[in-house]
């Protein structure tokens, strides 16, 4: 049986999106609060480099599109990617 997980979240505010590509044509958006464009590029640039990676090892990405938020969160003590709730399924 195969697991899939998906994190859902919402950023309201003023973003500037950055679009690219992986190498296997994967659309790529990272929104970019203006608090942190200095941070912008290298990010952009990151995230098809890191599914590339994943895809070089476990196989084709399997999602129509990749990206991440660059949102200024100042006091924010933890990932989202890794917040956990007790109603959370764990396979």
């Amino acid at each position: 049986m195969t697991w899939f997980r998906y994190l859902a979240h919402i950023s309201i505010g003023h973003f500037e999106t950055h679009k690219g590509w992986t190498d296997d044509y994967v659309p790529v958006y990272v929104p970019v609060d203006p608090d942190e464009s200095r941070h912008a590029t290298v990010i952009a640039d990151l995230v098809p480099e890191i599914v590339d990676w994943a895809g070089d090892r476990f196989g084709p990405y399997p999602f129509s599109s990749t990206g991440a938020d660059l949102d200024h969160l100042p006091g924010l003590d933890y990932a989202l990617e890794s917040w956990r709730t007790s109603g959370s399924a764990t396979p």
